[in-house]
């Protein structure tokens, strides 16, 4: 370090000078250094805090968008769900009014019912109805609205009563003897005073009478022909019915209704006849056949009279029903 003279005023020297200013460069440097740490500290603070801010943002848009998703799904299912709800108000509504109508047809059905369970009930004795609508059960009979008179049934005391006349020409009679009084008396040579009389009507039942034909065979001598003599008319098969057999079966079935295998039981009981229904039907269509004549003349006879009595009856053939119409004047009935 120099001073200088005239002055007195201490002066550094070059090397000083530089050695001062080296070391306050080095700790500017070294100031900067630590200002350069700090700042450097800062940067690597700031750039983390950055990253962990991009990151938490980046979560955070994730987030966003997941709940943005979810929304977007939420809103779908509540339309969904609303369209839902507008499909079954339309859905209730529209089976209202099918309950509605269900209702009234019940009601229409039931009223229905009840006016054909009415008629039903209608016959010819509580309505107008004709006695051919009376296909079921028969009526049933009215009570009488008569009062007991408290007296017993039958003939009463004092009544004359009403005896079946005897008959002057009885086929069988047997005289009955008396030979003996109670007392003891014999009475055998005694004159009889009167004859009191007494009837029994019973059923003769013939047994069944057969008839043979026997038609005779023989060779012609000059063509040798074998001929045989002809059957009377109704003995054309081996076994024949008669005429009188014939008229039973047709008054018991036509007048009298009687089912075949009523009639079959009939004649097998009384007489030991065995007929099938098939012959008595074929029986019946002869019959009926035979009176084709009859029952056109009849008809004729119908149309020319002046006035005609009309009816018709229901009946039922083979579960159906069917309808017996019937043209009538006071002598004639086709």
């Amino acid at each position: 370090m120099e001073f200088s003279s005239s002055s007195n005023i201490f002066l550094p020297s070059p090397i000083q000078s530089q050695e001062q200013r080296i070391k306050d460069l080095e700790e500017s440097i070294k100031q900067l250094m630590e200002t350069n740490k700090d700042q450097l500290q800062t940067i690597f603070d700031l750039e983390s805090a950055s990253k962990l801010k991009n990151k938490i943002i980046e979560t955070q848009q994730q987030t966003i968008f997941d709940l943005e998703s979810v929304i977007k799904s939420k809103n779908e299912i509540i339309e969904t769900q609303q369209q839902t709800i507008l499909d079954l108000h339309s859905s209730n509504k529209a089976k209202d009014e099918t309950i509605e109508e269900q209702k009234q047809t019940i009601v229409t059905l039931e009223s229905r019912i009840t006016e054909l369970k009415g008629r039903l009930g209608l016959r010819s004795d509580n309505s107008n109805f004709p006695s051919s609508r009376n296909l079921g059960d028969p009526p049933p009979k009215s009570k009488s609205t008569r009062k007991s008179s408290g007296k017993k049934a039958g003939g009463q005391e004092g009544r004359e009563g009403v005896t079946r006349p005897l008959s002057d020409t009885p086929d069988k009679v047997y005289d009955l003897t008396v030979e003996t009084c109670p007392c003891g008396c014999s009475l055998s040579e005694t004159e009889i005073e009167s004859v009191e009389r007494h009837q029994v009507l019973n059923i003769v039942l013939p047994p069944i009478e057969i008839t043979e034909y026997r038609a005779e065979k023989k060779k012609c001598p000059n063509c040798f022909t074998l001929v045989t003599a002809s059957f009377p008319d109704g003995v054309e098969n081996t076994i024949n019915f008669g005429v009188n057999i014939k008229v039973l079966v047709l008054y018991l079935r036509i007048v009298l209704f009687t089912p075949y295998k009523k009639m079959e039981q009939f004649l097998s009981d009384f007489y030991g006849v065995e007929i099938s229904p098939t012959t008595i039907e074929k029986w019946i269509s002869t019959a009926s056949k035979s009176l084709d004549l009859y029952n056109e003349e009849v008809r004729m006879s119908l149309l020319a009279s002046p006035i005609l009595h009309a009816d018709e009856t229901g009946c039922r053939v083979l579960g159906k029903r069917w309808w017996l119409h019937c043209l009538s004047t006071n002598k004639l009935t086709y």
